[in-house]
């Protein structure tokens, strides 16, 4: 229940969906201390296949012993599936605390859903920082929220 109180009140703070402009993630990652300059990554792109990819790149790299965290959407059944870090899936309780955090640093500024779910996973990776992160962007290429990463592995 605390974790759907959050996502309810994190969707409330755009009065879009989506709005094409990365300065709001930025700010809001340099509050956070920047953790999206923290990460090796590989982006996965496109219209079609990211699911598939990313499935395929898990299954490669755990076979190589290469721990991952992973950042993809939508999700099918819970928000959980968007946040998987050392290879687990997140819990309720950890996502809720995650996104406690970005609720307080934000502060109630203007900010999209995903731009919020994006910035929370970028801060979570900050505890398994030697893993490689693996995060999908697809329908706004350079304007997704995803896309402010600066180092990329792949």
């Amino acid at each position: 229940m605390k974790l759907q109180k959050i996502v309810s009140r994190l969707q409330k703070l755009h009065p879009k969906e989506i709005d094409l402009s990365l300065d709001r993630i930025k700010n809001l990652c340099k509050k956070l201390g920047n953790p999206q300059d923290e990460i090796e990554c590989i982006q996965v792109c496109g219209t079609n296949g990211k699911g598939s990819t990313i499935s395929f790149l898990r299954s490669i790299l755990r076979e190589a012993n290469v721990k991952c965290n992973v950042y993809t959407s939508p999700h099918v059944k819970s928000i959980n599936e968007r946040f998987v870090y050392n290879d687990e899936m997140i819990s309720d309780n950890d996502l809720s605390d995650l996104l406690s955090k970005i609720e307080e640093v934000n502060n109630n500024q203007p900010l999209t859903y995903f731009e919020a779910l994006t910035a929370a996973f970028f801060y979570g990776c900050k505890k398994y920082k030697k893993n490689l992160v693996i995060a999908e962007f697809g329908l706004f290429g350079r304007r997704d929220a995803v896309n402010i990463l600066k180092k990329k592995s792949l």
